[in-house]
């Protein structure tokens, strides 16, 4: 897989939960969408236990006001507020837990070039 940019990889995620939510067959798209069931973190096998889909909506947003100690809040335009789903990929071993996105799972695909997981 060809490297992506941040923005790239969002409108992934964002077609990947799509796609999620809607499969009949979750197991099957997990599969087809190349999510490796296990993988190798520093030598030791981890093995996918959960898929944790988190939705925010940001509708405003804090700052330092300049040249003061004190923070700035402003609320943002109706327009602007969107929900946002992200995905975290939770997997387990013996010695703890590790959780990836979905651009992190892709990247240790690419950099372990399949050899690391099964499905």
């Amino acid at each position: 897989m060809e490297t992506m940019d941040d923005a790239s990889y969002h409108q992934l995620e964002n077609i990947f939960i799509q796609g999620y939510r809607e499969a009949s067959d979750t197991m099957l798209y997990l599969r087809m969408a190349h999510i490796p069931f296990e993988i190798a973190v520093d030598d030791s096998p981890y093995y996918l236990q959960e898929l944790r889909l988190s939705e925010k909506i940001i509708v405003g947003h804090v700052a330092p006001a300049f040249g003061s100690s004190m923070l700035v809040h402003q609320m943002l335009p109706h327009e602007l507020v969107q929900p946002s789903t992200t995905c975290t990929f939770v997997y387990v071993n013996q010695s703890g837990i590790k959780e990836f996105s979905l651009k992190e799972l892709y990247q240790i695909e690419v950099r372990e070039n399949d050899s690391s997981y099964s499905h």
